[in-house]
Formats: structure tokens, sequence, C-alpha cells
């Protein structure tokens, strides 16, 4: 019974370490890939 307890708690303690992982990269391509907000008020050319 204990190494049913202890494979299921190594189970869900792998998806969980997974998905963490899984979400910090998708947080950081998030941010990479979305334009600063400096970069957009370069591309905006000044009204003279």
């Amino acid at each position: 019974m204990w190494n049913f307890a202890d494979r299921v708690m190594k189970a869900v303690s792998d998806v969980t370490v997974g998905t963490v992982i899984v979400l910090v990269h998708v947080a950081l391509a998030d941010r990479s890939t979305r334009p600063s907000e400096t970069a957009m008020k370069r591309q905006i050319p000044a009204k003279a």
C-alpha cells in the first residue's frame, strides 16, 4: 500500500514540476515577443 502511495506522490510531484517549468517558459517567450512600450514609442513618428 505504501509503495502505491509513494508512486502516486512521485507522479503528482513530477506533473507539478513539469507544469511550473512549462508555465515559466511560456511567460518568458511571451515577454520576449511582445513589443516593449519604448520600442512602440520610437516607431510612432512625431508630428511637428
